[in-house]
């Protein structure tokens, strides 16, 4: 493991089954809460992504790269959408 990479954000999924799970390392992780197991990592951003946000199986994040994107986590090409305005993560 990589002494750099931390949590950076959190955030449950409506479900409760669900976290959301933000890293230093560019990573959005999917971990089911009773398992306590990752069940997918979303890649995508170049820099800490500092914002998770669900909307059912919609996950919106934000990250330091300026970028935040739409992810439908029900599908293998989990982006369906970027955004590059904004200047903060």
């Amino acid at each position: 493991d990589d002494e750099d990479d931390y949590i950076t954000s959190v955030n449950w999924g409506a479900d409760g089954k669900h976290i959301a799970v933000g890293t230093n390392s560019a990573e959005v992780q999917i971990w089911d809460a009773a398992q306590c197991k990752k069940v997918r990592t979303l890649r995508g951003h170049a820099a800490r992504v500092g914002a998770v946000s669900w909307n059912g199986s919609q996950l919106a994040t934000g990250s330091r790269d300026n970028n935040i994107m739409i992810h439908d986590v029900r599908i293998r090409e989990h982006c369906t959408s970027t955004l590059q305005v904004h200047q903060q993560e």
